[in-house]
């Protein structure tokens, strides 16, 4: 099963709850009251009777909501980082992309594409009763994704880092793990957090006969972070070289900060105890982005002598630092809400949300699989200039399902 079928499956398996929450809300229907319906202050006057003008008042009405948010996120790209041979390989050949037996273990795909918890909480203030005119603040945020990989001699006799050569234009690989020639183990751990936070001003457009329209203008923030590390020890099993050790280590991170001004619409339609609600809306501004790429190689002789120098193995010299830059953004999201009115102040919703944000860096991208031999550490020969930084930016986006409650004051 590929990891698009997974994703699928598990899209079709969150789906359960919403299935769930739906028919019990059929189920209470008949209890609905007229009172707990809450029909719209400017819906449609009785026959015969002018509407009274509603203008700003100081009157504050506060909705409070909160939600359970079960969605999945854009996966982090990463290209092979470990991979393996079978028995008998060839040293010259063991890990070595495109050989025959070669088998990727850990990389070239996605990371951090499972469903995921989060929360969205929010508050809307209205400063007349016939809620005219008013604020929101809204947050969400997502649970911390990671990706967690170990791998010893041990288990795989054969455990092998693989890259482009910069000097033969031909695949190679690092060896952790041969037998007879090296023993090792890696540990790879990957993260990637996301939140956003909104506050805008309110204005309704239209509210007449169960029907909402709501303009929204405000500022939008969002924030989205990757981190990407890779621990590697290696022994030598070499007579020459019998008891010497290297551990390297690498780091990729990028952070990602949304600032721009947004504008919406909020269509809503009410049935009874019933509504239905359309959120779209737009946000242009700048992002901030900034990746860190570290690395370090500590050699440990046999006698005990120790040094560590820069650069490990596709975080060296040549990549190695921080780099920051300033680009034009756009964050879009789409939701559709179904509410339940189940008492006076109260609401019960189901609903769907998809974000999208164009112009981010991602840990994973900033990775130069090609090297250059003569440029691990400690000899640091820079000459050929690779690995190489090109700051590398794609689009990223969200999407799920949202269980909420609502009381109205």
């Amino acid at each position: 099963m590929t990891s698009t079928d997974l994703l699928r499956l598990q899209g079709l398996t969150a789906w359960r709850p919403a299935v769930l929450v739906i028919l019990v809300f059929a189920a209470v229907l008949p209890w609905c009251s007229p009172a707990a319906a809450q029909p719209m202050v400017s819906d449609c006057p009785p026959q015969g009777r002018e509407l009274v003008p509603c203008g700003l008042g100081f009157d504050l009405c506060l909705d409070v909501r909160a939600e359970y948010l079960l969605w999945w996120t854009d996966a982090m790209d990463v290209p092979a980082l470990v991979t393996t041979s079978p028995a008998g390989t060839a040293r010259n050949q063991a890990g070595v992309l495109g050989q025959p037996g070669t088998a990727v273990v850990f990389g070239d795909t996605g990371l951090g594409d499972d469903a995921r918890s989060g929360g969205r909480f929010a508050i809307n203030g209205w400063f007349d009763p016939c809620r005219d005119f008013g604020f929101e603040l809204r947050y969400a945020f997502l649970e911390q994704e990671g990706s967690t990989y170990m791998a010893a001699s041990e288990d795989a006799p054969i455990l092998a880092r693989p890259f482009l050569n910069a000097d033969s234009g031909a695949q190679d690989a690092g060896l952790i793990a041969f037998p007879n020639v090296a023993e090792g183990n890696i540990a790879i751990d990957a993260s990637t957090r996301f939140g956003t936070a909104e506050a805008l001003l309110l204005k309704t457009l239209l509210a007449q006969c169960g029907r909402r329209l709501t303009f929204r203008l405000g500022y939008r923030y969002a924030l989205l972070e990757d981190d990407l590390t890779i621990s590697e020890t290696m022994g030598s099993a070499e007579t020459a070289t019998a008891g010497t050790t290297l551990d390297l280590f690498d780091r990729f991170a990028a952070e990602n900060a949304f600032h721009g001004a947004q504008l919406g619409l909020v269509a809503q339609r009410q049935m009874g105890c019933w509504s239905f609600e359309l959120l779209t809306s737009v946000a242009l501004g700048t992002v901030h982005s900034e990746v860190v790429i570290d690395g370090t190689t500590t050699t440990q002789t046999a006698t005990g002598a120790s040094s560590t120098a820069a650069g490990g193995f596709l975080a060296l010299p040549t990549n190695m630092g921080r780099y920051e830059r300033d680009s034009f953004s756009s964050l879009t999201e789409v939701g559709l809400k179904l509410s339940y009115a189940f008492g006076c102040h109260w609401r019960a919703s189901l609903g769907y949300s998809f974000l999208y944000w164009s112009r981010v860096a991602r840990a994973g991208d900033q990775i130069d699989t090609t090297l250059g031999a003569g440029e691990f550490p400690p000899s640091q020969n820079t000459a050929s200039l690779h690995p190489e930084f090109g700051f590398a930016t794609t689009g990223f986006w969200a999407q799920g399902l949202n269980f909420g409650v609502e009381y109205r004051y």
